[in-house]
């Protein structure tokens, strides 16, 4: 039985994934003195930033420490709250899926790799943040995704079953951490291609496409 539905955050509920890529994308080239673009950093979706940076450094064959990764990031995220944040918007289709779930009486959940404070802010930018019974973080985790810590531990905030989940991703790294909490997964294809989304149960282009009936078939 269908009783809860996790929605991962970037490329899922709201449409930020560009804006930070083109963000980090500039502050690594200005820092790292690298000629990336930015498909180079999109590669990497469904990784926190830092951990994109770190295996951008291995693969350029380049020494970053922990400290200029450090530098890199608050700076990203004086930018990203100073001059990004009114760029973010919800994709088309969130609030009336969110408004339908909520009306069957299904449990809705957060879970993303991303940070509290931003996912915080931007959910109460949007109005939405009353529609989630429980918000996981990265900051809340040991393991992050691909490891199914993030939605294990928002299934018990749900106080669900995982088997009664379903989790909408936009990353292979999500679809893979959904798979290994034992749920199933509604991949769309906002930032990631269908070919690396294989392992979901269904596939579709954006939120928009989504609603009750669909997500209660794949239970």
């Amino acid at each position: 039985m269908l009783k809860a539905v996790i929605l991962d955050f970037d490329g899922v509920i709201v449409d930020s994934e560009g804006t930070t890529i083109s963000l980090f994308t500039e502050l690594l080239n200005k820092n790292l003195a690298l000629d990336l673009t930015e498909e180079d950093f999109a590669k990497y979706a469904g990784l926190r930033f830092e951990d994109r940076i770190r295996k951008i450094a291995i693969e350029k064959e380049i020494n970053v420490n922990e400290t200029k990764i450090e530098k890199i990031m608050a700076e990203g995220r004086f930018k990203y709250f100073t001059e990004k944040l009114e760029h973010v918007k919800a994709f088309k289709g969130t609030k009336k899926l969110l408004d339908e779930l909520k009306t069957k009486k299904i449990k809705l959940g957060v879970g993303t790799n991303g940070s509290r404070k931003t996912v915080m802010k931007i959910l109460i930018k949007l109005g939405l943040i009353d529609y989630f019974t429980c918000i996981i973080t990265g900051d809340d985790v040991k393991r992050l995704k691909p490891k199914p810590d993030i939605f294990l531990e928002c299934a018990k905030g749900l106080d669900v079953n995982p088997d009664s989940c379903i989790v909408i991703e936009d990353s292979k790294a999500g679809v893979m951490a959904a798979k290994k909490a034992g749920m199933k997964v509604v991949a769309v294809t906002t930032t990631t291609n269908e070919e690396r989304l294989k392992e979901a149960d269904l596939t579709v282009k954006t939120i928009n496409d989504l609603n009750h009936e669909k997500i209660l078939n794949l239970v």
